[in-house]
């Protein structure tokens, strides 16, 4: 079973596709960042892989995404402030 994360330079946000993908956009539209990186991460791996970045254009798909240690998203996903 897979998670995703919505990453930006300030907040990493954990959850659904969907909500990662909602997160970004009113991120986005609220102006508080230019640019959110979607993750996506299996239960029992230690990289996470970016699959797409979400500008004011809309969604990019990145299929070939660079990865990240996931251990370092959830982390920083339990520590920030949270985006409704």
């Amino acid at each position: 079973m897979g998670f995703y994360f919505a990453a930006s330079s300030k907040l990493v946000v954990m959850g659904s596709f969907q909500h990662c993908l909602e997160t970004a956009r009113r991120l986005i539209i609220d102006k508080k960042a230019r640019v959110v990186k979607i993750f996506r991460g299996r239960a029992g791996d230690k990289k996470a892989f970016i699959v797409g970045e979400v500008t004011k254009d809309g969604f990019r798909d990145t299929p070939s995404g660079r990865c990240v240690d996931l251990k370092f998203l959830t982390n920083e996903a339990k520590r920030g402030e949270g985006y409704p």
